[in-house]
């Protein structure tokens, strides 16, 4: 019996350890292809040389954001150490260049206003890295949303004995890709939601460098991200379920932002006017942006919990 056990808990220990080996590949490519899609940007240098924070929040976000789509595969069921590693591979492959899509998208959508590579490379403005770093971490929620269910086929499933009725793991690849694009259009148009109803200029705060309006900013951004990522999991059964679930989280979600932060101003910051203190002072207060940003999380998680 302990021969048994020891021999279960050695073939899982290696499993995990593979699993994680594999996993930092995944992020070692997707650093690699970062390089490749912004050259002139000097990654390492940046980091190491320059000890640039700004840009180091907002590419520990880029990697913290495909950490959370790649997670979806291995939470998975396990199909062998073989089909698992083409399974991540490939969903990792595709989690790369969708990540990289997004921040493309996002930069010239959400902060069109000004250039959120030179606020980063150029000012070091850590609030702009705070924010674009939290873009990226919604971003690899929603396709953590969208490759995670039932219907994510492992690509070696014709030599396993599965009842896959009809559907291939291309479909299920497909799906993924209609789920994500679906997501980040809603984060865009919610984004846009939240800087309409938000008291002050985002944009301006940001090119002002304050660093407590970008990490509220940031709360509210991951606070959607996770919202749209659980209304999106799961198995799939039909467009209209799956559209219903996604409609109800997220307009619930829009409703609470504002509820949110009025609950923050008024039970967690008793006594004190939040815009004031993030906006207003001549020193902005980071510990009030920290405070906002955890309201908004705190939501999202409890209509995640709750629903």
């Amino acid at each position: 019996m302990n021969s048994i056990f020891q021999e279960i808990s050695i073939s899982t220990l290696l499993y995990t350890l593979g699993t994680i080996l594999l996993t930092f590949l995944i992020l070692f490519l997707g650093k690699a292809v970062y390089r490749l899609l912004h050259p002139s940007i000097p990654v390492d240098h940046t980091l190491v040389k320059e000890d640039n924070v700004a840009f180091a929040y907002s590419h520990t976000g880029y990697l913290l954001g495909l950490l959370l789509a790649v997670s979806a595969t291995i939470k998975g069921s396990s199909y062998g150490i073989l089909s698992d590693t083409l399974d991540i591979i490939i969903y990792g492959a595709v989690s790369i260049l969708l990540i990289n899509l997004a921040g493309w998208v996002q930069d010239r959508w959400i902060f069109s206003k000004f250039s959120i590579k030179d606020e980063i490379l150029r000012d070091r403005n850590t609030g702009a890295g705070v924010l674009q770093g939290a873009s990226y971490v919604a971003a690899g929620l929603i396709l953590m949303g969208a490759i995670s269910g039932d219907d994510s086929l492992p690509f070696l499933y014709k030599y396993m004995d599965l009842d896959i009725a009809g559907r291939s793991p291309w479909w299920a690849l497909g799906n993924t890709i209609i789920f994500w694009a679906i997501g980040q259009i809603i984060l865009l148009l919610a984004v846009k939601f939240y800087n309409a109803i938000t008291p002050y200029n985002i944009h301006k705060e940001i090119e002002k460098d304050n660093v407590a309006v970008g990490i509220g900013t940031s709360g509210a951004f991951i606070a959607i991200g996770i919202l749209i990522s659980n209304g999106i999991s799961g198995e799939f059964i039909s467009w209209s379920d799956t559209g219903y679930s996604l409609l109800l989280e997220v307009v619930i979600g829009l409703i609470l932002l504002p509820l949110s932060r009025f609950v923050c101003d008024k039970l967690l910051l008793p006594g004190e006017d939040l815009t004031h203190e993030m906006v207003e002072q001549e020193t902005a207060n980071i510990g009030a942006g920290t405070i906002e940003a955890f309201s908004y999380i705190a939501s999202a998680l409890l209509i995640v919990w709750l629903l």
